[in-house]
């Protein structure tokens, strides 16, 4: 086990804590062996990394059972004798905690779409929501914190996230150098008609709409959650959008002429924004990677099949439509939020109110839900759909419109952000859904930021 060798207080409370803790896991290891049992943990080992004059210790643990590997990263400031918290690598590289969570955020998440969007490559043939399950674990704010271990290494700021895993442990642990970009001055911005401006400055991506006869042709009846100056003549940061990008182009296409953003990143995947659905619930979110879309060098405009559409451009020349693999991913649902009901209850007016909600895939009515209001002693149900806009550290973001049972009224709007886990110990499983109101309507609560957590029950 390593040990700092400084006659300071600091310096032995870290090598007491090692001592403690890894020392005694080793010894107890040993002494398993000796017995000819199988020791739970296989193996602890460390680095040790230098910037200036912090020192950095990173002890590595991996257990025999499971596939689980562990780490701790200890940091200590050779010149004044001080153990150093993660707040105190933040200040050394002069950034807030908001900046820290939004680079590691992106470095993630680039990090599991480097390791596993090409194995979605056939779109066809794949389970598009097990992608999104993954990648929204990842991503997660349960996930991602600023308790992971961090270190410095000759400047650079590392940290050891856990990415999700498609195969064996839920997740993997990964050494991710993260670079932090300062503001860029330069602006990239395109147009699509006389009613949408999309524009892009360093890793921010915003668009502004104006209230046009156009954009109000193709919002239809089911026009906008927020109106007036809440929604038009505005720039409007879109969310869940990780890459970074080299070409943004819109385009209205499909049968309908619906109006799509996308972008282009430095790896070849191609992000997008589904423009209506976020307008009519109110909130802006950025969809991607596509999957089955890879090796693309470019975006351009197409007309194939009489059709107006976007193609992605492959590095071998081949010419894909992109309207295909939208209409086939906004629809989609993980399966882990199916084939099952959810329920719970939040407290309205002093008073428990119970929902149960049930979710399906496709692109008609995918989602019941039941309230019974005990004050009023009433039962409603509403049936709805879904539509998927992308994903942030809340969830699966959706927008949705839903209606009551008996009404013929032009519905209820809004957007929700869906993050289910899972808990096991030894003697229970326990499988919970969290329901964030992003905007609109709310769907559980009772106003924008509220959360409902719903447990999963089988019939």
């Amino acid at each position: 086990m390593p040990q700092i060798e400084d006659d300071t207080a600091d310096a032995a409370a870290i090598n007491q804590e090692i001592a403690s803790i890894y020392g005694e896991t080793a010894k107890k290891c040993l002494e398993s062996i000796q017995n000819k049992e199988i020791p739970y943990c296989s193996n602890v080992e460390y680095e040790c990394f230098h910037s200036g004059d912090v020192l950095s210790l990173v002890i590595k643990y991996a257990y025999f059972y499971g596939g689980f590997e562990g780490y701790t990263a200890y940091s200590y400031d050779t010149a004044d004798g001080v153990w150093l918290n993660n707040e105190d690598i933040l200040k050394i590289q002069d950034m807030t905690e908001s900046d820290y969570m939004d680079v590691l955020r992106r470095a993630v998440a680039k990090d599991f779409d480097d390791a596993y969007h090409a194995a979605w490559e056939d779109f066809e043939n794949i389970n598009a929501g097990a992608y999104q399950k993954l990648r929204i674990l990842t991503i997660s704010e349960r996930n991602l914190s600023l308790d992971l271990p961090l270190y410095l290494d000759d400047g650079v700021l590392h940290v050891i996230a856990p990415i999700g895993s498609i195969a064996g442990t839920e997740y993997l642990s990964r050494d991710l150098a993260l670079n932090f970009i300062e503001d860029d001055d330069h602006v990239e911005a395109v147009q699509l008609g006389d009613y949408l401006t999309v524009k892009r400055q360093g890793d921010t991506v915003t668009i502004r709409v104006q209230q046009t006869s156009r954009l109000e042709t193709l919002l239809g009846e089911n026009g906008p959650v927020n109106i007036d100056a809440e929604l038009y003549d505005r720039d409007m940061v879109v969310n869940g959008l990780y890459g970074n990008y080299t070409k943004i182009i819109c385009g209205e296409i499909g049968e309908s002429d619906e109006p799509f953003v996308f972008l282009l990143t430095e790896e070849g995947r191609v992000d997008y924004i589904d423009v209506l659905p976020c307008l009519r619930s109110g909130y802006v979110c950025g969809g991607g990677p596509l999957l089955g879309v890879t090796n693309v060098k470019d975006l351009i405009r197409s007309s194939a099949d009489g059709l107006p559409d976007i193609c992605a451009v492959t590095k071998s020349g081949e010419q894909m439509g992109l309207w295909d693999t939208i209409a086939f991913q906004r629809y989609t649902m993980p399966d882990n939020l199916l084939n099952c009901d959810w329920s719970g209850s939040r407290s309205v007016d002093g008073m428990e109110t119970s929902y149960s909600l049930t979710l399906m895939d496709g692109n008609s009515e995918n989602f019941f839900l039941t309230s019974y209001q005990p004050k009023t002693d009433t039962v409603m149900s509403f049936r709805g759909y879904l539509v998927y806009l992308g994903m942030t550290e809340k969830g699966a973001v959706y927008a949705y419109s839903m209606w009551w049972e008996f009404s013929n009224g032009s519905g209820l709007t809004g957007v929700v952000a869906l993050d289910q886990r899972s808990e096991f110990n030894e003697y229970d499983y326990e499988s919970t859904l969290t329901v964030t109101e992003l905007g609109g309507t709310p769907f559980l609560g009772e106003k924008t930021g509220d959360k409902t957590t719903l447990v999963q029950s089988f019939d």
